[in-house]
């Protein structure tokens, strides 16, 4: 999916349902939301428009480099899908670095800030519908995040390599609407000092050769 921006300070998703292969199976699930954004509308629609271009373009590219792909952009709130925790958590963490890097020393504003989930579970494909347990799961989260924040289900917590540099800050069991049982939610933060791992390069597979004749 490539992010379509219109003429008139207005932008839509151009969904190529071909490039999104995870139809039914087991993903992991990241929904980013834009905090306060409707004050932000009303202070000034133009500006808040124009950033709110840039951010999603920054985040595309960022959720690319990290082998996610967008699945929806409804307005200011994003979904996107990764096979690995260690993707999705890293380029969450690094878009929030970069929104912090743009706005920074900014006196007019501070800028976007988003609040962002991130779940494991099943998503489901429906012409231009995503559903599933997972994305809710993730809206959820997402809601529990402070702005400019990372919050993570416990199967994005245990499922995480202890190598790479998150900390977390355990929410505690959290009663969330539509789920009848308690979910343990975690805040995910960059360990201090400590830098992103890159994104591990895609293996190029050569081709094999004809056998040489002796």
């Amino acid at each position: 999916m490539f992010l379509n921006f219109k003429s008139g300070n207005e932008f839509a998703p151009v969904v190529e349902k071909a490039a999104v292969p995870w139809n039914g199976e087991l993903a992991v699930i990241l929904h980013a939301d834009i905090a306060d954004s409707t004050a932000l509308l009303q202070h000034d629609e133009a500006i808040a428009h124009e950033q709110m271009g840039q951010s999603f373009r920054r985040f595309e590219k960022i959720i690319g480099k990290y082998s996610g792909r967008i699945c929806e952009l409804r307005g200011d709130a994003l979904l996107a899908s990764f096979k690995r925790t260690s993707d999705a958590l890293s380029a969450a963490l690094a878009f929030q670095q970069a929104q912090a890097d743009q706005f920074a020393g900014k006196d007019a504003s501070p800028g976007l800030l988003f609040r962002i989930g991130i779940s494991l579970g099943e998503v489901i494909f429906e012409e231009h519908l995503v559903t599933g347990v997972g994305v809710v799961l993730a809206q959820r989260a997402e809601q529990l995040a402070q702005p400019g924040g990372v919050c993570i289900t416990t199967a994005i917590h245990e499922a995480l390599p202890r190598s790479l540099p998150f900390a977390f800050e355990s929410l505690g069991d959290c009663s969330l609407k539509g789920f009848s049982e308690p979910v343990r939610l975690y805040r995910a933060t960059l360990k201090p000092g400590h830098k992103l791992t890159e994104p591990a390069r895609k293996r190029v597979i050569p081709r094999f050769s004809s056998p040489r004749s002796i």
